[in-house]
């Protein structure tokens, strides 16, 4: 190409200006240059057009016509243009005639399903150039915003959105820093009409092919209780989330709930394990046997086994009776072992057994019994490193690990929040004769930004002390527990790990607010572990730990 711009500068203009478009052929003979046009219209690449058996083979020249057999098996004929002056060893050919249409169709449907995928989201989707000046502005982020995309586009993207990171953090500014590759925040907008619109606004970068940088993409999602719907994919089995962890956890019971293999779902408490291990139940094929559950750290060891393998009559102190276990009411069915991190070490044998052979004895019986059941067990502990420390049972671990399922905390879900405070308040609205209670947007962003140590089962109970508080219809910031507003959560389960500079303030902290709880709960510790948002168990080694006694 370089001798051709030597040889003839009106090519090389030419060129420059509509490579794009332009098959520059030599003598008749030897294609030198081939556009993306020509390439996207007749399915043929530049490296193959270059080769010298393309023009004879898959192209001729007919009365100053280029005729090419596309890889359709179509032909296209495009006229053969001579350059200055004439004559001349080079031809031309601009693809604009016959084939305009095709390519201008094919243009179309590309911007139709651009336009489709962009009208079909749920977020506001604005680009801007590294000068932060808007180059789109999609059909929802003119509803969020209350801005057209005539009035945004030119403009930079800090006199449309207007919100408090524009002043103080820009999101597009910290990604040119090269900090993350992504940043999600929430915040306010401030709309035309003098509105604030709470919305999640999150920054990726944009980049060309080669990785260089073009700017930034900016997707604003519309937090407003109002457009807060629950969709029916958004319900699985009464599991609440839209969330991607939510998403993958609903595709893996899907996937398990066809088999009979054990199942361990870990998490912190309050995450809803147990409603995890009702969907696995619920879409398998022992969905018309029984559902047991049994939690392993809510009684003693001796109450335990005889829970979990039944006792007959005179096996010990008040056993009156002869009492069917748990293995033995789920037959067909499905049993939950929930904190199987606490079952003594003394009981971890028979339970392995039982997985082994589906073989258990009844307390005090010597004849040996099976069951066909399945078990699917659930932990907030480490399960690992209970085996390294000795107080669980390795060979047991690897029988209940067979399928993990890890649940995310809520604070590792931010996304769900909304939809699960606004879904929970539904049910705990009804429950106390108040049905039309709503929240208030700056609510839902304070929810948001919470750290919810106590995780769903906490965030139920923070709704049920603001539908209890609340004075009219709207639950406001001032009908939040104190804790809400004040400072993060600190009542942590056992698997929540402190950075060591924290651990003496949040200690101390925690100390606190237990004591706080036992007093406005009359020293109840169920209703106090219910507040808490953790298992009356850990309540009780806290308050032991503490000194609370």
């Amino acid at each position: 190409m370089n001798k051709l711009f030597k040889e003839n500068e009106i090519a090389s203009r030419l060129l420059e200006q509509f490579s794009q478009m332009v098959v520059i052929i030599k003598n008749k003979t030897r294609i030198l240059h081939w556009g993306e046009i020509p390439a996207l219209i007749t399915g043929y690449e530049s490296e193959r057009a270059l080769e010298k058996s393309f023009l004879g083979k898959e192209a001729k020249i007919s009365d100053n016509f280029l005729e090419i057999i596309k890889q359709d098996g179509t032909m296209v004929r495009v006229r053969l243009l001579e350059l200055e002056p004439v004559p001349s060893d080079y031809y031309f050919v601009i693809f604009l005639e016959s084939d305009r249409s095709e390519w201008c169709s094919n243009l179309e449907k590309q911007t139709n399903l651009h336009n489709s995928i962009l009208r079909s989201m749920k977020e506001g989707v604005i680009s801007i150039d590294q000068d932060r000046i808007i180059t789109s502005f999609s059909p929802r982020a003119e509803f969020i915003t209350g801005c057209s995309a005539n009035e945004a586009i030119g403009r930079p993207c800090y006199e449309i959105i207007k919100n408090h990171y524009c002043q103080h953090g820009c999101l597009a500014l910290e990604l040119e820093e090269g900090k993350t590759d992504s940043i999600v925040k929430s915040t306010e907008i401030n709309t035309p009409a003098g509105n604030r619109c709470p919305v999640t606004e999150m920054a990726i970068p944009l980049k060309t092919r080669r990785g260089e940088r073009m700017g930034s993409l900016l997707l604003i999602e519309d937090r407003r209780p109002s457009m807060i719907k629950i969709q029916d994919n958004d319900d699985f089995f009464g599991i609440i989330g839209r969330s991607y962890p939510m998403r993958r956890i609903f595709q893996v019971i899907k996937q398990v709930a066809t088999t009979d293999v054990t199942v361990l779902i870990t998490g912190e408490s309050g995450t809803g394990k147990e409603m995890i291990a009702r969907a696995v139940h619920t879409i398998s094929e022992r969905s018309k046997g029984p559902f047991q559950a049994i939690n392993c750290a809510a009684l003693p060891e001796q109450l335990l086994e005889s829970e979990l393998f039944g006792h007959v009559k005179g096996a010990f102190t008040g056993a009156t009776r002869d009492r069917a276990g748990s293995i033995e009411m789920a037959k067909g069915g499905t049993l939950f072992l929930d904190e199987i991190g606490e079952l003594p070490f003394s009981l971890q044998s028979k339970l392995l057994r039982f997985l082994q052979e589906h073989e258990y004895q009844r307390v005090g019986e010597s004849k040996i019994s099976k069951a066909d059941i399945r078990i699917i067990t659930a932990t907030n502990r480490n399960l690992k490193e209970e085996v390294n420390q000795g107080n669980f049972r390795e060979d047991l671990y690897f029988r209940v690990k067979v399928i993990p399922i890890e649940v995310p905390p809520l604070r590792e879900r931010r996304e769900d929040i909304p939809l699960l405070a606004i879904t929970l308040l539904e049910e705990t609205s009804s429950k106390h004769n108040k049905s039309n209670i709503s929240l208030a947007p700056e609510v839902i962003g304070i929810l948001r930004e919470y750290s919810w140590p106590g995780n769903v089962r906490e965030l139920l109970n923070v709704l049920e002390y603001g539908v209890a508080l609340a004075s009219g219809d709207v639950i406001t910031k001032n009908d939040l527990p104190p804790e809400i507003l004040g400072k993060k959560g600190t009542i942590h389960s056992d698997r929540c790990d402190l950075d060591a500079g924290e651990s003496a303030r949040v200690l101390e902290s925690e100390r606190d607010r237990i004591v706080a709880a036992l007093n406005r709960n009359h020293g109840n510790k169920t209703r106090t572990a219910e507040e808490l948002g953790i298992h009356r168990v850990t309540l009780y080694r806290k308050i032991k730990k503490y000194g609370l006694e």
